[in-house]
């Protein structure tokens, strides 16, 4: 091989490592929490990195002391009102 095609295939190389790399740091975020959801506490302070069997009791615990439909009735409500605000300034912006 030319000199200049070897050094296209280790620039293209590093390249694709680092955008794998930085895929995995984007996305370890959402595991963390999925795997979260499905340990126990001591599991998770353990830093077990595998799902265990404590979804439905995690879950069912949260609602029983949380008022998520709540909590989820604002979060849309305040989504919906930012969004018609926003669509409302842009437009006038816009014009």
């Amino acid at each position: 091989m030319r000199e200049g095609a070897v050094s296209k295939h280790v620039t293209r190389f590093f390249m694709y490592a680092f955008l794998i790399l930085v895929s995995f740091i984007s996305v370890f975020p959402l595991y963390w929490a999925f795997i979260s959801s499905c340990n126990n506490t001591q599991q998770i302070l353990g830093g077990r990195m595998i799902p265990s069997t404590h979804l439905m009791e995690n879950l069912r615990n949260l609602f029983a002391q949380q008022d998520v439909l709540n909590a989820m009735k604002n979060s849309f409500a305040t989504t919906i009102l930012q969004t018609v605000l926003s669509l409302a300034v842009s437009s006038i912006a816009g014009s």
